[in-house]
């Protein structure tokens, strides 16, 4: 399931452009969070599986306590089978504050940012479409 996330990636040139050209720094998950997780390779750089589930329309799902290093390059990459649309939004734990989102109308997102501090965050993947999705949540490592 997971390969097929992955070559479908392949033909979305704008998402792998966005992944190589600003990803600098090789960690954003912590090690202790990361070291354990199943690996994945995308354009030569290395991603730790978060999630790899499927979602019902209208549904959310949540992953809490996600920690990113502070000061280093951080991204969440969402990869949906390609049939619907899949929204994504992180938060700091600690401040509620929204760090970013891709609510476009597919089901690949990418939401990058440098935290301030090593710290947890939140991941929210909702289902916007009209028909339940596969998907894959992935944090560069």
């Amino acid at each position: 399931l997971l390969d097929s996330f992955i070559a479908g990636s392949a033909d979305d040139a704008a998402m792998l452009a966005a992944i190589r050209s600003r990803m600098e720094k090789p960690r954003g998950l912590i090690p202790e969070q990361g070291a354990d997780r199943e690996s994945v390779v995308i354009s030569g750089k290395e991603f730790k599986v978060l999630l790899a589930s499927k979602i019902l329309p209208g549904e959310t799902k949540t992953l809490s306590n996600v920690k990113f290093t502070g000061e280093e390059t951080a991204a969440v990459v969402v990869l949906g089978d390609g049939d619907g649309d899949i929204d994504l939004f992180v938060t700091d734990d600690n401040s509620k504050g929204l760090i970013g989102k891709d609510d476009d109308t597919t089901s690949r997102c990418l939401v990058q940012w440098v935290p301030r501090y090593t710290g947890p965050f939140t991941i929210r993947i909702t289902n916007v479409g009209k028909q339940w999705e596969r998907f894959v949540v992935l944090a560069n490592w």
